[in-house]
């Protein structure tokens, strides 16, 4: 009785000094840490997640709401009848003919460009916030070409009503006007081969840029469920990890605890 009286004493003394020692402490910080660790890696990940979605979305928001918005634009800016063509058509009408065919020409005539250019100056300005880097220089020439097109649309808008004007007093019927009057109309003619032509660069520059947009929206995405899966699994390692340290730093206090039971049973062969 004595003896394991003893034993147990000693054993108490033991739990006592160990279980209110630095080391235990430091076990318990150790652990802690680990998984804190485990934690700051499955945040990252689910940080990446939200960022790449966040991306996502303002790609797609600038695509649909800026490029292919622009690129509609562009399309109703491709006059198909110019002014040029009819005002020669009229001047070889009589003179009645021609005061019946002029206000229909004039009512034909596309003045609903400049309202288009303003629309598209419009989607650029709302778009430019989305843009970086290139798309936000792209963004900025856009603009550039719809103020210059504008400007030029105003310039052909003045000659072409002139150019009306011009037939409603007659000129061109009489054969000693026909050679002015045919000048003017060329000279209309040339600001619609210009005006056509800017507004076939502006278009092709909207389809190229929006293609490529698509192409790096394609390999962004398959970038980035790589990198998710990547990550993910890095995350899981670590989470194992911190499993495996957390199950080592305790497998020593299992076997004192085992110790303890043992000999709280009786048993003061046992070592601890």
């Amino acid at each position: 009785s004595r003896t394991r009286g003893r034993a147990a004493g000693r054993v108490s003394a033991g739990l006592r000094s160990v279980l209110g020692s630095a080391p235990v402490r430091r076990v318990a910080t150790k652990i802690f840490l680990a998984f804190a660790v485990s934690l700051v890696a499955f945040s990252a990940v689910a940080g990446y997640g939200i960022v790449r979605l966040h991306e996502v979305r303002r790609d797609l928001r600038l695509l649909s709401g800026g490029y292919l918005a622009l690129t509609r634009i562009a399309a109703q800016l491709d006059v198909k009848d110019w002014v040029a063509a009819r005002a020669l058509e009229a001047s070889a009408l009589d003179r009645a003919a021609r005061q019946v065919y002029l206000p229909v020409a004039r009512a034909q005539f596309p003045g609903f460009v400049r309202e288009k250019i303003e629309e598209g100056r419009r989607v650029a300005r709302e778009a430019r916030p989305l843009a970086r880097g290139d798309e936000a220089r792209f963004l900025d020439e856009v603009s550039s070409r719809l103020d210059a097109l504008d400007a030029r649309w105003g310039e052909y808008d003045a000659a072409a009503r002139a150019l009306f004007d011009a037939l409603e007093e007659g000129e061109g019927q009489d054969p000693r006007t026909r050679a002015a009057f045919e000048a003017r109309a060329q000279a209309v003619r040339q600001l619609e081969k210009g005006l056509s032509l800017d507004v076939k660069l502006l278009q092709v520059s909207l389809e190229t840029q929006v293609g490529d947009r698509v192409h790096a929206a394609e390999r962004t995405e398959g970038r980035t469920v790589l990198l998710t899966v990547i990550y993910s699994l890095l995350a899981l390692a670590i989470g194992v990890g911190a499993a495996l340290v957390s199950q080592r730093l305790l497998s020593p206090i299992e076997t004192l605890t085992e110790g303890v039971k043992a000999v709280a049973a009786g048993d003061l062969t046992r070592e601890v």
